[in-house]
């Protein structure tokens, strides 16, 4: 069961890109859902609280990452500019 922020986000990535995110501190990096990604530009990772947090170095919003996997934000979620 995936309870906190950051398996939910991760667990939704990977079912909506096919491909599980890739391990990266204590969350991971993954084509980001948002816009045409042939490398990885994605990172999620825990923040304050156990929040998740999103952040596309490519410039696509939070809103737009977990619209394309299927979530919407919540207290559990934040981005990072």
């Amino acid at each position: 069961m995936h309870d906190d922020p950051v398996s939910k986000v991760l667990a939704a990535l990977t079912k909506a890109t096919g491909e599980q995110p890739a391990p990266c501190g204590d969350g991971g990096a993954s084509k980001c859902p948002a816009h045409d990604d042939h490398s990885p530009s994605l990172s999620i990772g825990e923040g304050d609280e156990g929040k998740a947090l999103i952040r596309c170095f490519a410039g696509c919003t939070a809103e737009q990452v977990v619209g394309g996997i299927g979530l919407w934000l919540t207290g559990g979620v934040h981005s990072v500019a």
